[in-house]
């Protein structure tokens, strides 16, 4: 996907900028990976997460359920609902 964002943009300035576009991926998947695990481990803090303990407690079990199960959950409803908001067509593509 980057390579098409590439060559759109090649085709519409007149210069290829690669390296730009890569390295602004690779940065962006790295500061929304370092928020993902603050957030993370505060949300375990807030559940009563302890690393020590051998077993969790049944509510500090549930928190983790809910955490891993029902917020990935939300997360991929809200990634269904902007691609089916956003349909990419053959007239779309067409444009350049």
């Amino acid at each position: 996907m980057i390579s098409d964002c590439v060559e759109v943009d090649c085709l519409i300035n007149d210069v290829r900028k690669d390296g730009i576009f890569y390295s602004m991926a690779t940065v962006s998947q790295k500061i929304a990976a370092a928020i993902g695990v603050s957030i993370l481990g505060n949300c375990m803090d807030w559940i009563g997460y302890n690393g020590q303990k051998a077993t969790q407690t049944l509510y500090t079990q549930h928190g983790i359920a809910v955490l891993f199960i029902g917020v990935t959950c939300v997360c991929l409803l809200i990634s269904i609902i902007c691609m089916i908001t956003n349909p990419l067509t053959k007239k779309d593509i067409k444009m350049f």
